[in-house]
């Protein structure tokens, strides 16, 4: 039988209820109470929220965390929320609690200070169970809000890290989480290591990219587009979602700004790896020419998901759908 480390390194690969059930067993053999916290929840999921099942979860949840951190417990881990008016005081008292072990996301909503002081805090201990980050910068720093030794810090502390969202501009100096598998970017200078030369993100499977962030594009130049997202650092990329990049500066959809994804990924390097693509509408002929140039290039494709009305696109090996 798998140990309770196998079971937790199985669920943070893939999420799915027959694992999560047999890790509940081996929980409850252990006599601790998460085991059966974890499978009240299942039950819940199947009977709904039965009256005496949410009172058996109420007085296991109180009996573990006794009060509850800013965000949601489900499952036996958290997903921790904070985006509040003291995201740094929030962020404190969930790596205080009891629950501190199994935070699985940390979602955090802040000025640039916010995010440094709260990243921090996050990367003062390693965090084995925490899966995915989010961060939304309110405004824009005229430095890097992290250098790259307090990224290095973070990615330190977060090695079972599988996703990362981050909108804002010069978020992250250079560096790269060797076990990233999904990255989800608004705004084209989020991390430094999107462009130029430098290590690759190995694991990096998924990549969302939209170029402009929620604070519109008008503190920083349009991006240059030959060094964005190159071959040598990008080579396990085989998804990239540029769905967002309508142009303007709306949330969530409009985020392209001023610049055409569809003249960027005809110029991509990484653009004969590529198996899932999905693009915004294709608004104007020069959008239409473009994207038939880069369906030449994209050798590998299996999948093209276009937003919008339908065109006269073909590929010989990839199937073409509109949403």
């Amino acid at each position: 039988m798998a140990s309770l480390d196998e079971l937790e390194a199985s669920l943070r690969a893939k999420w799915d209820r027959d694992t999560l059930a047999v890790y509940a067993d081996c929980l409850c053999e252990r006599g601790e109470l998460r085991g059966e916290l974890i499978m009240i929840d299942l039950r819940i999921e199947e009977a709904g929220p039965l009256p005496e099942l949410v009172e058996r979860r109420t007085e296991l949840l109180a009996a573990w965390l006794r009060s509850l951190p800013p965000g949601k417990v489900q499952h036996g881990f958290l997903d921790i929320d904070a985006t509040g008016a003291d995201p740094v005081g929030q962020v404190r008292a969930a790596l205080a609690s009891g629950g501190a072990p199994y935070i699985r996301t940390i979602a955090i909503v802040g000025s640039t200070n916010v995010l440094r002081d709260a990243v921090a805090i996050v990367a003062d201990d390693e965090r084995p169970s925490l899966a995915r980050v989010v961060l939304r910068q309110w405004n824009e720093g005229q430095a890097w809000t992290m250098n790259t030794a307090a990224f290095e810090r973070l990615v330190a502390a977060t090695p079972s890290l599988h996703t990362l969202e981050i909108d804002g501009y010069r978020v992250f100096e250079a560096a790269v989480h060797p076990a990233l598998r999904r990255l989800r970017i608004s705004g084209w200078s989020a991390i430094e290591s999107l462009w130029g030369d430098g290590p690759a993100w190995p694991a990096l499977e998924e990549l969302d990219f939209a170029f402009a962030c929620h604070l519109g594009e008008r503190y920083l130049p349009p991006p240059p587009n030959r060094d964005l997202l190159s071959l040598a650092r990008f080579a396990a990329v085989r998804s990239l979602d540029l769905s967002r990049n309508e142009p303007g500066e709306l949330d969530p959809i409009n985020l392209g700004g001023s610049t055409s994804p569809f003249a960027f990924l005809r110029r991509l390097e990484i653009c004969r790896q590529l198996r899932e693509v999905r693009v915004p509408s294709l608004l104007t002929d020069a959008n239409l020419s473009d994207l038939r140039s880069a369906l030449h290039r994209l050798s590998a494709l299996e999948h093209l998901a276009i937003r919008g009305e339908r065109h006269a696109l073909e590929h010989p090996t990839a199937r073409i759908t509109y949403f």
